[in-house]
């Protein structure tokens, strides 16, 4: 696995832990802010990440979710300076339940690159993922596509 599907990667399984956990407990509290704070930031590094990982070389519908992120997150922190929290819930909900779908779908469709991590397997005995990582870096015939396991430049 390159270290920027690593980074991306990390970042989004820590926003979904992170943001999870904060949807849980008591809001307005230091902890609240400052939990929702790091979440943001890993959403940002997550959103940013995404633009140098492609699957076939080019942009795909998925990264448009990367821009909502980048759209929305500045937006949520204006709706709760200006004191309207309600308004910064639902940006922030919604910030949550595309990064639900975008893991679904990153996890679920075959040209993503999350796909290939979980599904790859080089026969018995080989973890799932193995495949990837000995070929990581190279492009390789998968079905009726060609993948690119490495980020692009």
């Amino acid at each position: 696995m390159s270290p920027i599907v690593a980074l991306h990667l990390t970042a989004a399984l820590a926003a979904l832990g992170l943001g999870t956990f904060v949807f849980t407990r008591r809001k307005g509290t230091t902890i609240h802010r400052w939990m929702g704070r790091t979440w943001m930031m890993l959403m940002v590094v997550m959103a940013m990440s995404s633009f140098w990982i492609r699957s076939t070389g080019s942009f795909s519908w998925i990264h448009l979710i990367s821009v909502f992120v980048l759209i929305y997150i500045p937006f949520a922190i204006y709706r709760v300076r200006m004191g309207n929290v309600k308004g910064q819930m639902l940006a922030v909900k919604g910030l949550y339940g595309g990064l639900v779908v975008a893991g679904l779908f990153a996890a679920a469709l075959p040209s993503c690159t999350l796909s290939h991590c979980l599904r790859a397997n080089d026969g018995p005995g080989r973890p799932a993922g193995a495949v990837v990582q000995a070929h990581a870096g190279r492009t390789h015939r998968r079905g009726a596509g060609v993948c690119q396991l490495r980020p692009a430049v």
